[in-house]
């Protein structure tokens, strides 16, 4: 007698068989199963006993299609009841297993065809099992490549009536090669839709005006309507049959694709990507194939569609709006339009062009003006904001430097870290209008400025990673949560999101994103890793305002000579980029800084001149967070409280905690307790040695108890009547 180990492993050599089994009826049965591990029992002579007829990929994912490995055996189902032996090909089975006998003393049998070389092609072997459904060799809602086939050991309990199994042949040498069950069995391998046995069975059965839906000459459409036409074939087979059509016709005029968090389809007529699932994508189905969003063979479409990108699809980076590698930079104008700029020039290539695909549903297409323009129209937008100048800029230096960021976001590539640009400024300075300029003459007209929801972190995430520029409006306050984000976008860290398809599983899903903030009370930016990543660039209130809707309408008029100005400046950076690959620099913002000493001359900055910005630029960072480091003010506030004589003395911790509370005003003092001042102060002694000078204990240091705090170098002490100020 052959045990069921024995015979899965005749079957499945040096492969793990997916099993199932149950004593209930078939009818409420446990369909789940699992994988059949070395010493798992497998023999339940009582049971209804099963066996997957593929491989799975993960034994711990599942029976599902997505898991699907190979095809390992062919099963021809209800042999002797509801399927004639002469209706069969001639050729012997691998197996013949007696499932039940009916009442006139008729078995039931399952006939069995090994393959000789398992096929993973999972459309082909689908092909195959849905021609036997859709034929009557099995149950109509038993179809698929997942489906199941009975065991040696076991027994049929239909109708409570406990019926064991009989292996009535067993010749494990028996096997086929997926060509030869598939001509056995009359299947269509050119057009994946049943065909020869399967149109005599229907024009047996309607007579000589059957339409063939896989007659030559028709539209694709005319096909899908013959099928959902045939007689006597459930609805589930000719959905099977419809999304078989429609996944041949795609395939042949497009390919599959996938990331870690989205699966897509790329339309070669059209060289438009697609997101499957995506309202396009929807829309483009229903016009080309007559298949609705709101009808059922969409949701069963949808499924194979899915799996077809997850399981067959080719896995690739997708761009949102610039890349450049290997000298060639490509830049993404919407539609399909793509603009390809090496040191040859520039010209006008299709979305998909050396494998490069691009998708950004909130790019609006812009055509370039006939006569390339001046640097007029991007002057326009450059000088939106009216810089005030800082303590180690001037308005003219801060504006170089708010021109070569801009730069930056056409070579995101050369950028892992990125600058987090903070336009700082009082209301009425023009920060959101300076941004908004910005983000229209990228992505077009609808693109704007969006201000955060401070209880809704998983709204940024999202936000960050389906974006190329986000413009965080206001940013006023501080925001718990924000800090951390930021300093993984400046860093090029990633977000933590859900595996496609997966609820308990997590991908860390990198982040290419710019982003620009506008505030007039910034408190999310003092902390040292975010601080040090910030490009600090203040703005003055405008003399003259102008109304939203005409700069929208300017920049819209103004988008093609700012694509025209903007192209140019590619060309001359790829040029530049030839002889002058970024350098290694000291500044915290390197990659930033690297990409400036070549962008510099490119906008005529001069490299030397860089280097001074760059320089200006690292003395304003340290100067804004100590102005907005609550501790350092706080310290800045005792002192001038306190006077010169008065700072120069030695005060314990606890006491400096008290004063330090009522100088800034008691509730809302920077540190909690004595005790966190304690840890704070000798941690903030080099950040602050500029503005207070901090003598006390080292960190970690619990001997010493007494502080002295007296101002720094940039600090002057000046004695009034009574009191002190700085």
């Amino acid at each position: 007698m052959t045990t069921n180990r024995e015979f899965l492993g005749a079957l499945f050599p040096g492969v793990i068989p997916w099993v199932c089994h149950f004593p209930d009826d078939p009818k409420q049965g446990r369909w789940a199963g699992a994988p059949l591990l070395d010493g798992a029992d497998v023999e339940w002579p009582h049971d209804n006993t099963y066996f997957s007829i593929m491989s799975v990929r993960d034994p711990k994912a599942g029976r599902a299609d997505v898991n699907f490995n190979a095809l390992h055996v062919v099963m021809i189902d209800d042999v002797g009841t509801k399927v004639t032996r002469d209706k069969l090909p001639n050729i012997p089975p691998t197996w013949e297993l007696r499932t039940s006998r009916k009442e006139d003393g008729t078995l039931n049998s399952q006939y069995g065809y090994a393959l000789g070389v398992p096929c993973t092609d999972q459309p082909r072997a689908k092909r195959l099992i849905d021609h036997l459904t859709a034929c009557g060799y099995s149950d109509k809602g038993a179809g698929g490549v997942n489906r199941y086939a009975r065991l040696p050991v076991g027994s049929n309990t239909k109708g409570g009536k406990e019926q064991p199994h009989e292996l009535f042949s067993f010749n494990p040498s028996i096997r086929y090669s997926i060509e030869q069950l598939e001509q056995a069995f009359g299947v269509n391998v050119s057009s994946g839709v049943p065909r020869d046995k399967f149109l005599r069975v229907m024009k047996a059965n309607t007579g000589t005006g059957y339409k063939d839906p896989d007659e030559a000459g028709i539209t694709i459409k005319e096909r899908i309507a013959r099928l959902r036409e045939l007689p006597k074939v459930s609805a589930a087979s000719k959905s099977r049959l419809i999304s078989e059509a429609v996944l041949n016709d795609l395939r042949s005029g497009g390919a599959f694709y996938r990331t870690p968090l989205e699966l897509y389809y790329f339309d070669n007529n059209e060289a438009r990507l697609l997101t499957i699932g995506s309202v396009e994508l929807r829309a483009m189905i229903n016009d080309r194939f007559d298949i609705n969003g709101s009808e059922h063979d969409w949701t069963f479409l949808l499924e194979e569609l899915q799996t077809e990108a997850l399981v067959r699809g080719t896995e690739t980076a997708v761009h949102r709006f610039t890349h450049f590698a290997g000298g060639v930079h490509y830049l993404y104008a919407g539609a399909n339009h793509v603009f390809r700029t090496d040191a040859d020039g520039t010209r006008e290539v299709l979305n998909g062009t050396d494998g490069v695909l691009f998708l950004n549903p909130d790019m609006q297409p812009v055509k370039l003006p006939a006569n390339r323009a001046t640097r007029r129209a991007l002057m326009r937008v450059l000088r939106v904001p009216r810089f005030m100048g800082a303590k180690n800029l001037r308005p003219t230096e801060e504006r170089k430097l708010y021109a070569i960021w801009c730069l930056s976001l056409l070579f995101g590539t050369l950028l892992p870290t990125r600058a987090l640009l903070l336009l700082y400024g009082p209301k009425g300075s023009g920060k959101s209008s300076a941004l908004r300029a910005v983000l229209q003459a990228v992505q077009g007209s609808e693109s704007d400025v969006i201000n955060l929801n401070r209880d809704k972190e998983d709204d940024y995430v999202a936000a960050v990673t389906n974006s190329h520029l986000l413009v965080l409006d206001n940013v006023d306050g501080f925001i718990k949560w924000l800090p951390n984000q930021l300093a993984v976008a400046a860093t090029g860290g990633s977000a933590a999101m859900r595996v496609l398809y997966k609820t308990n599983e997590l991908v860390k899903f990198p982040i290419k994103c710019f982003v620009g903030m506008t505030s007039r009370e910034p408190q999310s930016f003092t902390r040292d890793d975010v601080a040090d990543r910030l490009l600090v660039l203040s703005v003055d209130r405008r003399l003259t305002f102008i109304p939203e809707a005409e700069m929208k309408a300017e920049i819209e008029r103004l988008r093609p000579e700012i694509w025209a100005e903007m192209l140019g400046l590619i060309h001359r950076m790829v040029l530049a980029l030839q002889t002058h690959k970024p350098e290694r620099t000291a500044h915290r913002l390197a990659d930033f800084a690297s990409f400036a000493l070549v962008a510099g001359p490119v906008i005529g900055i001069g490299r030397e001149r860089v280097r001074s910005l760059l320089e200006g630029m690292d003395a304003e960072k340290v100067e804004f967070a100590l102005e907005h480091d609550n501790l350092c003010q706080a310290l800045i506030k005792w002192m001038s409280a306190q006077g010169p004589m008065k700072t120069k003395e030695w005060i314990d911790t606890g006491t400096l905690y008290k004063e330090l509370a009522d100088a800034w005003g008691g509730d809302d003092c920077p540190v909690a307790n004595s005790v966190s001042l304690g840890k704070k102060l000798p941690k903030r002694k080099a950040d602050f040695a500029s503005y207070v000078v901090i003598e006390g204990p080292e960190p970690g240091e619990s001997n010493k108890k007494l502080w002295r705090i007296t101002p720094g170098p940039m600090l002057k002490l000046v004695a009034g009547d009574n009191d002190a100020e700085f």
